[in-house]
């Protein structure tokens, strides 16, 4: 993908062989798989923290090895390496008392010390990824800020100057128990305190699955369509109905 992202009429002969048919390279994801990884199950942060994967075979963090680089000129691979277990909670308060004003989001990353403490073990995974001999004489280098990574501060540092969102928010709307003074949606979707509103995405999982979030939210939704159908006043008898043709 550099090749072509560094050569203008090579991108852009790609691009408009994507806008009229949707083929070339264009139409390829940068990556072809996704490693999982864990903590060793000794690691000492389980002192201070329980484990928040779902299981002993539930990874903390994702791994996806891209075909390409930020920086222009050269060739490059990246390892993309996203927090899957996150204990870091942000917050989401009102600007103003005008509803369509933007509000304040705080994604606080990074805020509990597991979840630094996982990434320092996904980054000395990527290390020991780029390491094997598969890639000798294929990486030549690290770069970016890269070339002295081999304390836990220094990985710390590093991490903390260039984390980013990996763009699968989840929780400003968390579900909770009906009873509980917590939470923004009760079990069946519906927000506390208003009358006839439901939110039915990823907003209302009160956690973030060790997974993409695509897969979920279809259960979600699934799972909410059904609640509807079954509180719709007349909405059974109306489905059965037979439905009339007339010329």
């Amino acid at each position: 993908m550099d090749d072509i992202k560094n050569h203008p009429s090579f991108y852009n002969h790609f691009l408009n062989e994507w806008f009229r048919n949707n083929t070339g390279p264009f139409a390829a994801i940068s990556n072809s798989f996704v490693n999982w990884g864990r903590l060793p199950d000794d690691s000492s942060i389980f002192h201070s923290f329980r484990d928040p994967a779902s299981g002993r075979n539930t990874p903390h963090y994702g791994q996806y090895p891209l075909n390409g680089g930020p920086y222009p000129g050269g060739q490059y691979l990246t390892m993309l390496s996203l927090l899957v277990t996150p204990l870091s909670r942000g917050t989401v308060s009102l600007r103003t008392s005008n509803p369509f004003d933007q509000p304040l989001i705080d994604p606080r990353y990074m805020s509990s010390k597991f979840d630094l403490v996982a990434m320092i073990e996904a980054v000395r995974n990527s290390q020991r990824f780029i390491a094997a001999p598969a890639w000798r004489n294929y990486v030549l280098r690290p770069v970016a800020g890269q070339e002295n990574l081999n304390t836990d501060d220094q990985i710390s540092q590093f991490i903390l100057r260039n984390m980013r969102s990996g763009i699968h928010g989840v929780g400003t709307a968390s579900m909770s128990p009906r009873n509980a003074n917590y939470g923004v949606v009760d079990p069946e979707f519906r927000v506390k305190g208003a009358s006839g509103l439901r939110i039915v995405d990823a907003s209302v999982f009160p956690f973030i699955p060790a997974a993409h979030t695509q897969a979920p939210v279809y259960i979600l939704a699934e799972r909410a369509s059904d609640i509807i159908r079954r509180d719709w006043p007349g909405f059974q008898d109306a489905e059965a109905q037979p439905a009339l043709f007339t010329q």
